[in-house]
């Protein structure tokens, strides 16, 4: 049994080649010198440079004594260029690369085939990352797309080396689910199929669906398309006809000539049925004709005046997205597929073996490995077939059978059992002797974590109850932990919200389930009330696209909206809630217990909770600085707020929301703005610009600004200054006010009087500090010196103005930045020391990049990765976290007919630049980190909705991330004031706290994904921060 998509494609493209049984690829590629043993030390043999400078070195190497590098150039890009490598047409292969860059800048280094190239952007400088790319070779083989390149696109400093290149052959095989095979990014819900290319996930050309492709190359995320270019695309499922059906299609960029899209059903007789000729993309509904079919063969074609650029030259157009969508026959059903490469070892001509199937390589899953075993001749044969499962830790465990198998083909499934998450092999085998060897990694996401939390007294066969930490995203399918616990214990300073999970998993399902907690008893007759337990549900998006190759399709936890009614439990699945305590400010130091009572239908159960107060308060306003966009338009639409009254009413929940996770908006009083008047002038006027000034209106500003950081306690906001220009996107505009030139002196006079009365009154109202000026974003090298002159511009006349930039440090823009602001990904520490002791600071940011392995703020990842964000922004000196919205709802292109449904749909689609129903996604939970409460979910509310946002257990993570800071700080300043009284051993007893330990994080890529070492150690600083307040005033703690 094998895909009829491989044997469809091979009639198609007219190639020969060989299934995974097969022994006409067992093979492993010779990349040329791929340790870079030999050569001279100008070049390796086997290889030349492009352009640039680079050579072999001792100094950094892998595999044996040498290594190759590349050297950046700022302005071009330079690769080592191998030798023609023997690669079959259409058929997949995993090249290996261990890649060291000595520092970032500029652009990214590149590994892969000149056919299809893979952009590192997430390779940490500073060490040795051994890198894998899976590619397909297109239709026809030439020698010049299958050369091998590892360099650079215009990395601007340091060093690139490259060693122990590796290039082998490998089989893709598919998830079989319900009598369906399905690849990554295809998945049926109901009876919609959809097929959607995983480029931008997973980075790789390949897809079930991709039957060939010619005259075009493959750019990390995209397809280089010019004329002459080809792509085809076959689309089926097994059993199922299509009834009708549509193909999205988005452009990467445009510069010239046209896609053209055909259709058919055979893959002979062609439809035109689209042109694409801009950047905007389109949804194209296939011809009824068309349908019912087995088959929907998709072709795109370029026309142009050119081919396409080979060195990565934009020059034509580029496709990133692609997808079909279809009504299919048959009954309904939910699946989601998936892909693995497998690379053949070993075969012998007694037996021909098929890899059907590899389970769902999860623990606790449908663990199978399914082998077509296809015997000649006519005497039966006896054999073992076994699957040997290397784990993360590097334990194996071997899973096998004997069989005795007849001439002729017969399916054999080989169950194995997985107790871990993180990267496996696994390796296959028949014997005895080696009649068939393959092997494959695959990665187990921490999603699957299991084991930890602890069961409750009240925990039962039939309803198992167990508590857990915060920083866990419990599956629906997570096993009941076997260790048993007393009470759900949350620890907190006072002025300190805290939560942890309570999970209940029901055998028979639950309805009518509502959860309360009483009031909590302390020490000498002190109480927290109740009204200060929050009851939150923990509800589960359905993810069916994965943000990144790290992540998997699967229903995620993240809305946290009120327990306020009660809900029901589907049998065999958990059911989080999210138990958030508020300490009090005047709250007593110690224990307070009490109960959290659970009842549904025919159910009833109690679970203790204990609350450890900690002897000391966090502060009103944090000391990590914090810059989060929110659209207020956003809120009015989803709520049908069309008042004044109403906006203002609902925009203070959102405040007191951002406020009680020391969120600080970029503008906290859209309502509010103050005023300017401009003096009545227009160019030609006879007018003498020393008399040019400019009015304000300040005390409506003024008032709602100092309720924001008095009431709120927001410790940053955003200052909008007229004259500076405007960034590049969507588009740079020169500076100008009133009509009047950067060169004219009445642009002079009034952008002076502007700035200098504008940092007056910040200083007049002590608002200095809160104050950044942020008016560009991200700029590349053509932009430094447009920024550098409108920054210069600004210090000349309003010095005391922080002027942010979202960039890491660059020589160019230094003496004009007075806050950076880098990704975290291009975020480098030795590079910031120097600005530090400058007096500049720093800050960073993430969006919809960095993706997996840096920390992120998406949905389907690990639960700890927003608190760790803060841990890492402590350990590196960074005084500031930012990131671009909070309430990314819907996205117009995606959703052009009614708003999108955030919690009916996770992922965070692009907004701009986009036709009409085009998605390309940013990744699940992007710029969303708050929801719209559950009646207005669908931003089609009948009234308006006079409530606040829902929280999100990412936004819950955030929050304590920035209270964990604040311990840091605490423990600082406690020493800095009363370390003299300290022997030496005991100040660097407490001094040793300080540093973020390498169990919580080691790098920006190395991080703990359980929550228990972040907690241990805040637990010491606590405890660290009481004795020495003990200490100041006198005790004897």
């Amino acid at each position: 049994m094998r895909s009829s998509h491989f044997r469809i494609g091979l009639i198609l493209l007219g190639v020969i080649g060989a299934i995974l049984a097969g022994s006409g690829w067992a093979q492993k590629i010779a990349a040329p010198n791929g340790s870079f043993e030999t050569g001279t030390a100008e070049a390796p043999d086997g290889w030349r440079l492009n352009a640039g400078t680079g050579g072999r070195s001792r100094d950094q190497a892998v595999d044996g004594a040498w290594s190759a590098y590349v050297d950046g150039t700022k302005d071009h890009t330079s690769y080592w260029l191998s030798e023609p490598l023997p690669l079959a047409p259409n058929a997949c292969y995993v090249l290996r690369v261990d890649v060291f860059q000595e520092q970032r800048g500029g652009g990214p280094p590149v590994i892969g085939p000149r056919c299809s190239n893979y952009v590192l952007y997430d390779v940490e400088p500073g060490r040795w990352a051994p890198v894998r790319m899976y590619f397909q070779t297109p239709s026809a083989i030439t020698e010049e797309n299958v050369r091998l390149r590892l360099g650079h696109a215009r990395m601007r400093r340091g060093r690139l080396f490259f060693d122990n290149v590796a290039v082998h052959r490998v089989e893709p095989v598919y998830r079989m689910v319900e009598g369906l095979i399905l690849g990554d990014g295809e998945f049926v819900q109901g009876n919609v199929f959809e097929s959607r290319m995983t480029w931008d996930v997973h980075k790789v050309n390949h897809g079930r669906a991709l039957a060939g492709y010619k005259n075009t190359y493959f750019n990390h995320d995209a397809f280089l398309m010019g004329d002459g270019s080809e792509l085809l695309m076959n689309h089926e499922l097994a059993g199922r006809q299509f009834l009708r059906g549509s193909v999205f299609l988005a452009p990467a960029y445009r510069e010239k000539g046209a896609l053209i899209v055909e259709a058919s059903t055979n893959g002979a007789v062609w439809e035109d049925v689209g042109r694409i000729a801009d950047v905007r993309g389109q949804v194209i509904e296939l011809p009824e004709s068309m349908f019912p079919a087995d088959n929907v063969f998709v072709r795109i074609r370029c026309e142009a005046d050119e081919p396409a650029g080979r060195d990565f030259e934009l020059n034509v157009m580029g496709l990133r997205g692609y997808y079909l969508r279809a009504e299919v026959d048959g009954p309904p059903v939910t699946a989601t597929g998936k892909t693995h490469y497998v690379e053949l070892l070993e075969t012998a001509p007694e037996l021909e073996v098929t890899v059907l199937e590899l389970g769902d390589l999860i623990p606790h899953g449908e663990n199978r490995v399914l082998l077509d075993l296809d015997l000649p001749g006519a005497a039966p044969a006896e054999v073992e077939a076994a699957a040997r499962v290397t784990g993360p830790d590097g334990d194996t465990a071997s899973f096998g059978r004997l069989v005795k198998i007849e001439p002729g083909s017969q399916v054999v499934a080989v169950p194995y059992e997985l107790t871990q998450t993180g990267r496996h092999h696994m390796e296959l085998t028949v014997s005895p002797g080696t009649l068939f060897r393959a092997g494959f990694d695959f990665d187990v996401s921490t999603f699957y974590e299991f084991g930890y939390g602890e069961q409750l007294p009240a925990s039962s066969e039939e309803v198992g109850l167990w508590r857990t930490s915060s920083g866990w995203k419990v599956g629906a399918k997570t096993p009941v932990p076997q260790r048993h616990g007393d009470a759900l214990v949350i620890r907190a300073a006072r002025n300190e919200a805290e939560a942890a999970q309570l999970v209940l998993s029901p055998r028979p399902g639950l309805t009518g389930l509502a959860v309360e907690c009483t009031d909590l008893e302390g020490p000498e007759g002190a109480t927290i009330a109740a009204g200060a337990v929050d009851i939150l549900e923990v509800r589960y998006v359905p993810v069916t696209i994965p943000t990144d190759a790290s992540s998997v399709a699967a229903p995620w936890p993240d809305p946290l909206p009120p327990l306020s009614a009660p809900i029901a439990v589907t049998a065999g699945t958990n059911q989080a809630i999210w138990v958030r305590v508020k300490v009090p400010e005047a709250a007593k130091a110690g224990a307070y217990r009490g109960t959290i009572r659970i009842s549904a239908e025919r159910y009833e159960a109690a679970a203790p909770i204990t609350v450890e107060v900690y002897d000391f308060a966090l502060p009103e306003r944090m000391t990590c600085e914090t810059a989060f966009g929110l659209s207020q338009g956003a809120i009015n639409n989803y709520h049908g707020l069309e008042t004044e009254a109403d906006q203002r009413q609902v925009w203070d929940l959102y405040m007191e929301a951002m406020s009680t996770n020391h969120l600080s908006p970029y503008d906290p009083v859209p309502m509010d703005p103050f005023t300017a008047t401009w003096p009545e002038v227009r160019p030609g006027d006879d007018v003498d610009p020393a008399g040019l000034k400019v009015e304000f209106d300040w005390p409506a500003w003024d008032t709602a600004m100092e309720r924001a950081l008095t009431k709120y306690h927001f410790n940053t906001f955003r200052l909008h200054l007229e004259g500076m220009g405007r960034g590049k996107w969507p588009a740079e505009h020169e500076r100008s006010l009133r009509g009047f030139g950067e060169d004219t002196p009445e642009y002079k006079a009034l952008f002076t009087s502007y700035a200098t009365q504008m940092e007056a009154h910040l200083r007049e109202r002590g608002w200095l500090d809160e104050a950044f000026v942020y008016w560009f974003d991200e700029p590349t090298p053509y932009d430094y010196p447009f920024v550098m002159e409108s920054n210069r511009r600004l210090d000349a006349v309003a010095p005391d103005l922080r002027r942010m930039l979202t960039i890491h440090v660059e020589e160019d823009l230094l003496g004009g930045v007075d806050l950076w602001c880098p990704l975290t990904s291009n975020y480098e520490y030795t590079r910031s020391k120097a600005r530090l002791r400058e007096g500049e600071a720093f800050w960073w940011y993430v969006c919809d990049i960095p993706k997996a392995p840096y920390v992120t703020h998406f949905i389907d990842h690990p639960g700890t990765e927003l608190r760790v964000w803060l841990w890492q922004t402590w350990k590196y000196e960074i005084s500031g976290v930012l990131i671009w919205t909070t309430n990314l709802w819907t996205s117009p292109p995606a959703y052009p007919d009614y708003p999108q449904n955030p919690y009916a749909d996770p992922m965070s689609w692009r907004r701009p630049n986009l036709g009409r129903g085009v998605r390309l996604g940013y990744g699940n939970g992007a710029g969303r980190l708050l929801y719209p409460p559950l009646e207005c979910a669908d931003g089609r509310p009948g009234r308006p909705i006079l409530e606040g946002p829902v929280s999100s257990q990412r936004l819950e993570m955030l929050r304590e991330g920035i209270e964990d800071y604040e311990y840091f700080v605490i423990l600082r300043d406690l020493l800095k004031d009363n370390g003299a009284a300290l022997s030496a051993e005991q100040r660097a007893a407490y001094e040793a706290l300080l540093a973020v330990p390498e169990e919580v994080t080691t790098s920006k890529t190395t991080y703990t994904t359980d929550p228990a070492p972040i907690e241990d150690h805040r637990h010491r600083l606590a405890r660290a921060i009481e004795r020495l307040h003990d200490m100041a005033e006198g005790g004897k703690r």
